[in-house]
């Protein structure tokens, strides 16, 4: 490869690392700075105190009344319970997506491609969007529950909405077609 290839790849990727550098990396950055800085009074950042590792000790140790350092567990418990729900998602997404990945494997070109197509569809629509679809099926006043009620199986509605198993549902039904 000659001197002005060498350039000229460089020049044609020198837009995208400049972009990425400063959509990714000044905000990335910029966390990192804010997260060595003190809290402030109202809820901000006190940015004329100087930076230090602080707050990452208080992620892992917390003073008693007496001064004594204690193991912080609060945020051990956060970070397990997000590490089991995901373990859990990932493991619901395997049990669904594996099956349908080796059927669709088996069939012919077409069929694999119509399937694919039908895979990717629910990718059409903005995230969001199928969040609040979802958030109408299971709240309240849902169609889960109005249907349930409507045949006489309850009597009143099942809590549905802000539990784990429909945090499960929610992240099973967006994750599942990358698997």
């Amino acid at each position: 490869m000659s001197q002005s290839d060498a350039f000229r790849r460089i020049a044609l990727m020198l837009p995208a690392l400049v972009a990425i550098l400063l959509l990714v990396g000044a905000p990335l950055g910029l966390m990192g700075w804010v997260s060595l800085l003190e809290k402030g009074t109202s809820a901000g950042v006190d940015w004329s105190s100087t930076p230090s590792l602080g707050n990452y000790q208080r992620l892992i140790w917390e003073e008693d009344f007496d001064g004594t350092l204690l193991l912080n567990t609060n945020y051990l418990v956060i970070f397990l319970r997000s590490v089991m729900q995901a373990a859990v998602t990932m493991l619901l997404c395997l049990a669904f997506g594996l099956p349908v990945a080796l059927w669709m494997a088996s069939l012919s070109p077409t069929g694999r491609a119509v399937m694919l197509l039908l895979v990717t569809i629910p990718f059409w629509t903005n995230l969001l969007i199928r969040t609040f679809a979802i958030l109408e099926v299971i709240r309240s006043e849902g169609l889960i529950n109005t249907a349930l009620m409507g045949v006489g199986v309850i009597n009143e509605p099942i809590q549905m909405l802000y539990t784990n198993v429909s945090m499960l549902v929610g992240m099973t039904y967006v994750y599942l077609p990358f698997m």
